[in-house]
């Protein structure tokens, strides 16, 4: 077995070269080296590489199948997606807290999620915050009635380095 990519063994020895069996036929991607474990019975592979897995055996089972937008059993699309929409609006929120002075805090570190906008100035931290608050069906004087977010931003003071100055 000279060059692994181009031969595979087809039998495989066990017991002390008493049982002469078929041998898995499954490739590693890292070492790009044939499984050794023997392939189960009627199949090319072995248990660890799917034999024993049948599958949707009905059409109306592999329709199920086909239809559930679920990756590895999980979660679905739409939950990963959701998710990495979240992620980003408290990235977001990190960027306004720097910005106000709210935190001291080292920032999150890592990759930001898809769809982060980093906010840089008080006009984009503003311009989100009303977003926020108009996604969620609340108008602008009801948040302000309730001393929400935006009304701490309007009277939050901006320290830079021109000194602090009132929005």
């Amino acid at each position: 077995m000279n060059n692994a990519l181009y031969e595979l063994a087809i039998s495989i020895h066990i017991a002390g070269g008493r049982i002469c069996c078929p041998r898995c036929q499954a490739m590693s991607k890292r070492t790009k080296q044939q499984c050794g474990a023997p392939a189960e019975r009627g199949k090319r592979v072995c248990r660890f590489h799917g034999a024993r897995s049948t599958g949707p055996t009905t059409a109306e089972g592999r329709l199920r199948i086909a239809r559930s937008k679920i990756k590895n059993g999980n979660e679905t699309r739409q939950a990963r997606k959701e998710r990495s929409r979240k992620a980003a609006e408290l990235a977001q929120i990190e960027d306004i807290m720097h910005l106000t002075s709210m935190t001291n805090a080292t920032r999150t570190r890592g990759r930001k999620p898809s769809g982060y906008r980093p906010i840089k100035t008080m006009q984009q931290a503003v311009d989100f915050v009303i977003g926020r608050l108009s996604k969620s069906g609340t108008t602008v004087k009801q948040a302000s009635k309730k001393n929400s977010s935006l009304d701490l931003l309007n009277r939050a003071k901006i320290f830079s380095h021109r000194g602090a100055r009132k929005i």
